[in-house]
């Protein structure tokens, strides 16, 4: 899926190539479920096309340790 809306179907999980805004506002919506979110990114950081007002937030979320992220990483099998 390419666009991201309601949080309910993903949360037995969900995938995409790009770690961008999609990822981030599913990660702050889903962060707060009682089975946790953890994002995977092959990069080193946050996309630099994540919006401005969203990347303070996803980071913030981060290190409180709400959101774990585990950059330079590739998914189950790969």
């Amino acid at each position: 899926m390419h666009y991201y809306d309601d949080p309910h179907p993903y949360s037995g999980g969900m995938g995409g190539d790009r770690w961008q805004n999609s990822a981030a506002i599913a990660a702050l919506e889903l962060g707060g479920t009682e089975r946790g979110v953890t994002l995977v990114h092959r990069g080193t950081d946050i996309h630099r096309h994540v919006k401005y007002w969203i990347k303070p937030d996803i980071e913030n979320r981060i290190k409180a340790g709400e959101v774990t992220a585990f950059f330079n990483s590739q998914g189950r099998g790969h």
